[in-house]
């Protein structure tokens, strides 16, 4: 009687080890993805907070906040096409460099800083998604080369011929933004004050 049951059991215990297999696998899968959506969820999160920043900043600074970098801080859905960041510039591994000198010699030095600060502003958003950051770089990085030729001051927005590397980019290309208002005083007279 062994003998005939034996064959049989062997089988089943086969059997449950495989469908023990079977779910113990699907249960690592399930936790896999678990852990994925975690991620991405916490990734999602810092990329907010780093919007959040630049919105402060740039806000704090008297400029426009990007209408990209508000929607992100605001916690509409993320988007990372090129297309839904506007106003920063990408360039690719295939840019067509004739097209992109076209451009540069387009663009005023107010409009390229405009460019160049949203474009700082993607490449600090989309560190965590390499191909589209890269793209943003190599335009953060054409800016500062362009700038760098026409004497512009991509930190102060002041133009200085003087220090351009290409004088006729220079010459073409001279907006700058307004000297601030300064106040100097005259009367150099100490005021007095209560308990003189």
């Amino acid at each position: 009687m062994i003998s005939l049951i034996r064959p049989a059991y062997d089988f089943l215990v086969k059997f449950a080890k495989k469908t023990f297999g079977l779910r113990q696998k699907e249960a690592d899968l399930a936790q896999s993805e678990a852990d994925a959506a975690e991620a991405s969820r916490l990734e999602e999160a810092e990329i907010r907070r780093k919007a959040r920043i630049i919105a402060r900043t740039e806000a704090a600074a008297g400029r426009a906040v990007g209408v990209d970098v508000a929607a992100i801080a605001q916690g509409r859905p993320l988007d990372f096409s090129q297309d839904a960041f506007l106003g920063a510039w990408f360039v690719s591994l295939n840019s067509d460099p004739k097209k992109l000198t076209e451009k540069f010699e387009k663009t005023t030095n107010l409009e390229m800083l405009n460019a160049y600060r949203a474009t700082c502003g993607e490449v600090l958003i989309c560190q965590e998604h390499p191909e589209q950051a890269g793209d943003f770089i190599r335009g953060q990085r054409s800016i500062e080369a362009v700038a760098e030729l026409r004497g512009f001051d991509l930190d102060t927005g002041g133009h200085d011929p003087s220090k351009a590397k290409n004088k006729a980019l220079a010459a073409r290309h001279s907006d700058q933004l307004s000297e601030p208002i300064k106040v100097v005083r005259t009367d150099h007279q100490r005021q007095r004050q209560r308990g003189d």
